[in-house]
């Protein structure tokens, strides 16, 4: 289930739990110059009071979204097959070395 961590009126992030990972996802309403800084900011508030990673869904081949999530400081950790039998990427805000 999403839960609302960061309400704008430019954008709203989620914070949706699956098992012991948090995976972060973000709806925008508007994007420019100042709400790219106040994602980037917001995603700093969110990794400084956590202990663990966030982790990110890529849908293959939507390159808009792949520079969105690059440009948040996320990293390429995987591809998983899901349970709906697609095929996505996973990415991370950190490197993981004891798996994931």
């Amino acid at each position: 289930m999403k839960t609302p961590v960061i309400e704008t009126d430019d954008f709203t992030a989620y914070y949706d739990q699956h098992e012991e990972h948090t995976f972060l996802h973000c709806d925008v309403y508007r994007y420019n110059k100042s709400v790219k800084t106040d994602l980037q900011q917001g995603l700093k508030l969110l990794l400084a009071i956590r202990k663990s990673p966030l982790f990110a869904i890529h849908e293959l081949h939507d390159s808009k979204h792949l520079k969105f999530i690059t440009m948040l400081g996320f990293k390429y950790l995987e591809t998983r097959l899901c349970l709906d039998n697609c095929k996505r990427d996973i990415y991370v805000t950190e490197e993981i070395t004891n798996g994931y």
